[in-house]
């Protein structure tokens, strides 16, 4: 963690070393703030967007999951997310925290069903951007992300499509294992394959997909609002660069609130891209940091505290059952 701190800390410095702290300040103050609240909007609106879909990935199960339950987990576990990263306690928390109503192994292949969807609409839209932005030389070969994204929907779409030979498979492989050992990783492999499976129904996969565009399309308004306020003059576009740039770009970093990586990777994309002070865009990415991080941790820490007063309010009122009972 505080390797990867330093290491964006030195980027970020080697990147705005000439800019005079005052003017960042000052660049912030003069922002938009209708912009800026409007982005704020839509950083908490993606978290009810993203909840929305994961039920859907549940279909047989979806009537029973109450929305604002799944809510309350996404925020919970972007609160972790961003906490320690390094050990990737978001997904880990939202399979421990749903794990007494569904299988853990379903709702891990879930994670994983969506986390590629995301991947995938990511690339989607840089291939169609690419060719509207002067693209930085230091962005390399998108092919390579083309090829990434491609042939991640394929091979999960296969999956889905083959899932019961692939479980009479673990069925026949795990037969010569130990009755207890084969029979638990045969059930987890089976329950696994039953999280993708909901690609295959219909009315499921489309709400899937359209929320998948919704998340990936607020993702992009957040950066073009702020260019806005802060009146840079770049696009949707370059919007949708940045947001791809930051998905992907973010993935190894293990810093807590991605601290110092994120400003670098904003200033390393939009520096080549526009003319504007640098006071500015430090005040941008700054600024965008904030918007995108401070919902997260606020959203996490009220989460937690309802829970605590749900699970509070349900053990006192265990209690008093028991003691009318006896």
């Amino acid at each position: 963690m505080l390797l990867s701190v330093g290491v964006g800390a030195v980027g970020v410095w080697l990147l705005a070393r000439d800019v005079a702290v005052a003017d960042v300040f000052t660049a912030a103050g003069q922002a938009h703030w209708g912009y800026v609240a409007g982005a704020v909007a839509v950083v908490f609106l993606t978290p009810l967007l993203k909840a929305w879909r994961w039920r859907w990935l549940f279909p047989a199960e979806a009537a029973d999951l109450p929305l604002l339950h799944l809510i309350r987990i996404i925020l919970v576990a972007m609160f972790f997310g961003q906490i320690v990263p390094i050990a990737r306690l978001g997904e880990v928390s939202r399979v421990v925290l749903l794990g007494g109503r569904i299988p853990r192994a379903q709702i891990l292949s879930t994670l994983v069903v969506e986390k590629v969807l995301e991947v995938v609409m990511v690339v989607l839209s840089l291939l169609l951007v690419l060719p509207l932005v002067a693209m930085p030389p230091n962005m390399g070969q998108p092919q390579t992300w083309a090829l990434l994204g491609v042939g991640l929907l394929v091979g999960l779409a296969a999956v889905a499509y083959t899932a019961e030979p692939l479980t009479r498979l673990s069925e026949r492989v795990t037969n010569w294992l130990p009755a207890a050992v084969g029979g638990r990783l045969h059930k987890l492999i089976a329950t696994g394959l039953q999280g993708v499976m909901a690609l295959r129904h219909g009315r499921a996969l489309g709400r899937v997909l359209a929320a998948s565009v919704g998340v990936v399309m607020l993702y992009w308004l957040a950066p073009y609002l702020l260019f806005q306020a802060f009146a840079i003059p770049l696009g949707p576009a370059e919007a949708v660069l940045l947001n791809g740039v930051l998905l992907l770009g973010l993935v190894p970093s293990s810093a807590p609130g991605n601290v110092g990586v994120f400003e670098f990777l904003c200033l390393a994309v939009l520096r080549p891209l526009d003319a504007t002070d640098e006071a500015t865009l430090l005040g941008f990415a700054l600024l965008f940091h904030g918007i995108v991080l401070l919902p997260q941790l606020v959203g996490g820490v009220l989460a937690v505290g309802v829970w605590g007063e749900v699970g509070a309010g349900r053990q006192r009122s265990g209690g008093a059952e028991e003691q009318r009972g006896s």
